[in-house]
């Protein structure tokens, strides 16, 4: 499957399809949990630096590919 490369940007008659691309683009990055609340749990307290460091980059991730479109 093809990635979704372009977006139109979000404006007063699109939003509909805006979301839906939006949601698309972060599912087949497997970031969409990010924004389901509840649905990525952040490590614990006792997890490595690198496990901590790892959920942060995809929390990151996620929340600027949102941005970006």
């Amino acid at each position: 499957m093809a990635e979704i490369t372009k977006i139109d940007k979000l404006n007063g008659k699109n939003y509909q399809s805006w979301k839906y691309n939006v949601k698309l683009v972060l599912m087949e990055r497997g970031l969409w949990g990010f924004t389901q609340e509840g649905k990525e749990i952040p490590p614990d307290e006792n997890a490595t630096n690198a496990v901590k460091n790892a959920f942060q980059l995809q929390s990151d991730k996620a929340y600027s590919d949102c941005l970006k479109r």
